[in-house]
């Protein structure tokens, strides 16, 4: 079981998704887990939690994602297919 790597809180979203959280996981950079499919359902879901509370909160008409973990192509379309 992954912990997170916040210093502060553990298993917040940082410390679960970032790039530094995917690495210390895997042991491997984003870029070079990009073949393997179970890595990325599982960062998915995490944002996908994370954004279905903010829509449910504030009901954003756009949400913007960005950082180096989104530079993934394969990400948002199964992020979408979560929160559909």
């Amino acid at each position: 079981t992954f912990e997170g790597i916040c210093p502060y809180h553990k298993d917040c979203l940082e410390g679960m998704a970032s790039g530094p959280a995917l690495e210390k996981r895997w042991g491997k950079k984003g870029n070079d887990l990009a073949e393997n499919e179970e890595v990325w359902e599982i960062e998915a879901d995490y944002l996908a939690q994370a954004l279905m509370q903010y829509i449910l909160i504030l009901c954003p008409e756009k949400i913007i994602m960005g950082g180096g973990v989104m530079k993934q192509q394969q990400l948002f379309p199964l992020i979408r297919k979560k929160l559909a």
